[in-house]
């Protein structure tokens, strides 16, 4: 297989394979590459565990399901591992829950290696692990890469959903006078504070006049509570492509005894309901450490066949963002309801309100 389907941290690993070839091996975070095919055409027993949905769709069809998990905790049987790899996060905290996952499932004497751009958190990676009393050995810097090597004598023991659980940050927003409770997971969007954006929307939701809502990318859940407090007749839907974020939002719904039907999406083809009355959405612009604008687009070119006749979207935004003219090449009527120097609220209708 060509290197030229590989990631920059991919093709780092690639460059340094006899660490990982004929071994039994766990990739952590991956990219959605081709490299856990790359390791096992070199003899590896590969596995990999993914919270982002779409990376695992595509480790599905390189692997099997059997060595391909997608969620927020490693399967229990996953163990005695010799290498694992982590693609370190951006966030520091999500990097040492990941860590913290990974020392419970090796084998004596193993190695954990931790990936990453350098412009996208790698560096915090050998802090991490001096906190959590392991050497972090740097093996290699290429392509604005770095990779470090983590020799673990032996597994520690500790449950994935009380590492998780000791990440969980509460907070508490107020919506027409009642307190709704967030729960906010490491490495979700909003994470421990409402962001100004989603305050902004929070003010201009659609209020108990709708049977069927959609919240497109929920993070923790923030506009899925609301949603789901101020129409409480209707049956609200929360997707996205992160497992934690799923995990949060369910969490934030126990919190305040609400529900919703909460499931992973890759993007908008993969919504399973159709006669939506409203979409509601703080759309994600950023992948990794780049904007990224490709599944906002889809969003706004699909929605429209998601909509009801008089069915609205509901979209807030930075003000730098040029969305407008992808709203109305697929809307009729997009008006901007409110906004501040940095947010705009977007309402769109496929027919003439």
């Amino acid at each position: 297989m060509s290197n030229s389907s590989l990631q920059d941290t991919s093709t780092v690993l690639a460059r340094n394979i006899e660490c990982f070839e004929q071994q039994r091996c766990l990739i952590i975070n991956g990219p959605g590459d081709t490299f856990p095919q790359y390791l096992s055409e070199h003899g590896s027993d590969t596995y990999t565990f993914s919270y982002h949905f779409g990376y695992h769709q595509l480790y599905v069809q390189q692997l099997t399901e059997e060595r391909a998990a997608f969620g927020t905790q490693i399967p229990e049987s996953w163990n005695n591992f010799d290498t694992i790899i982590i693609y370190w996060p951006k966030e520091k905290a999500l990097g040492q829950l990941l860590m913290q996952m990974a020392m419970a499932r090796v084998a004596n004497n193993a190695a954990i290696y931790c990936v990453g751009l350098n412009k996208g958190g790698i560096k915090s990676a050998p802090q991490v692990a001096k906190a959590l009393e392991l050497p972090a050995n740097k093996v290699d810097a290429a392509r604005h890469c770095s990779l470090f090597c983590c020799p673990v004598q032996s597994a520690t023991s500790v449950d994935d959903n009380a590492l998780i659980m000791a990440s969980a940050r509460v907070f508490e927003v107020t919506l027409n006078t009642e307190t709704i409770v967030l729960v906010t997971l490491a490495g979700v969007f909003s994470s421990g504070r409402l962001d100004d954006g989603t305050a902004l929307l929070l003010q201009h939701l659609p209020n108990n006049q709708y049977d069927q809502v959609l919240d497109f990318g929920c993070g923790c859940g923030v506009i899925t509570n609301a949603i789901a407090y101020l129409n409480p007749k209707a049956e609200v839907h929360a997707v996205d492509v992160n497992a934690f974020a799923l995990h949060a939002t369910q969490l934030s719904l126990a919190k305040n005894g609400l529900k919703a039907n909460v499931y992973p999406v890759t993007g908008v083809q993969d919504i399973q309901q159709a006669s939506l009355d409203c979409i509601v959405t703080n759309p994600p612009f950023h992948q990794g450490v780049k904007t990224h604008y490709q599944i906002t687009e889809q969003l706004f070119s699909q929605a429209p066949r998601l909509l009801k006749r008089h069915g609205e979207m509901r979209v807030v935004a930075n003000r730098f963002l040029n969305y407008v003219p992808l709203l109305e090449a697929s809307f009729k009527q997009v008006a901007v309801p409110a906004s501040t120097q940095k947010f705009a609220i977007y309402r769109c209708t496929a027919q003439p309100q």
